[in-house]
């Protein structure tokens, strides 16, 4: 079986440049629909709440590697995301209108990217650096796409998947840096959390 980093391999670059407000308490992460075989999520990641349940979910971004045309289904992105077969994807944040579908398949065997295979095409161009994000569900349509759970903050430590439990504190009002957040910062984000500001 292929072993698993754990929390003391890896080094982070700090992301937060100034700390205004945090989750009191912090927040309780679910682990369920994690890769195990990454291992580990990243200091800065977007995290939302389930409003019914109290629980904290990562919300999933991954970087587009290559520029994809309107018509692909498959989508070179860079590796270490969190994204697993079955979730959705849109990528609202690059271009206007497009599209919600699952994920069908991740080939993951190339060493420098990910291949994500979605049901159907998005429908727009993306260029290389624009983002596929985790939706709450289809959209035939474009445009129309909402997040899976109600975005919180960032995440302020690494969560290691493959524990049978995480907390984790929760950035709410701030300053960070772009290039040191986990999955980058899509408009899609910024525009939902106000608060946070971003630095290059």
């Amino acid at each position: 079986m292929k072993s698993v980093k754990r929390q003391e391999e890896y080094q982070y670059k700090p992301f937060i440049v100034k700390e205004l407000e945090d989750r009191r308490g912090g927040l309780s992460v679910s682990l369920k629909n994690l890769r195990k075989d990454v291992g580990v999520v990243p200091p800065g990641a977007y995290i939302g709440i389930d409003e019914e349940t109290g629980m904290g979910h990562i919300l999933k971004i991954a970087e587009l590697a290559e520029n994809a045309a309107a018509n692909a289904v498959n989508l070179r992105v860079k590796k270490a995301h969190q994204l697993v077969v079955g979730d959705i994807v849109t990528s609202k944040d690059a271009v206007e209108g497009a599209r919600a579908f699952s994920i069908e398949s991740i080939d993951t065997s190339n060493a420098e990217f990910d291949v994500v295979r979605v049901r159907t095409t998005l429908g727009v161009a993306l260029p290389a650096g624009s983002h596929l994000i985790g939706v709450k569900a289809e959209d035939t349509e474009g445009g129309e796409s909402e997040l899976p759970y109600t975005p919180l903050g960032l995440t302020k430590r690494e969560i290691i998947t493959t524990d049978s439990h995480a907390s984790v504190g929760v950035l709410t009002k701030g300053t960070v840096t772009v290039a040191t957040l986990a999955f980058g910062a899509p408009q899609f984000f910024r525009d939902a959390l106000i608060h946070i500001t971003y630095e290059i």
